[in-house]
């Protein structure tokens, strides 16, 4: 949480108002989309691409988390 705060602020900084919501400190966004093969995606985004070691791990890690508890949520509720 103090990772999504500091990138919010800094964001913020940079580019001003949010152009989408936050719910409990996590930025996110939905869409509808008729032609996808699946009832629903997760697209998680992380600058992984430019990270290495302990910043990629924890990224990773992250990502990680947010898909484990997303199947979760989703066992629970189907």
């Amino acid at each position: 949480m103090a990772y999504n705060r500091r990138q919010l602020h800094s964001y913020h900084q940079h580019a001003g108002e949010l152009p989408f919501p936050v719910s409990h400190g996590v930025p996110y966004m939905e869409a509808a989309v008729d032609d996808m093969a699946c009832d629903v995606a997760l697209v998680t985004e992380f600058p992984d691409e430019t990270i290495h070691g302990d910043d990629f791990i924890f990224g990773h890690t992250v990502q990680m988390g947010t898909v484990l508890a997303a199947t979760r949520w989703w066992w629970a509720n189907a």
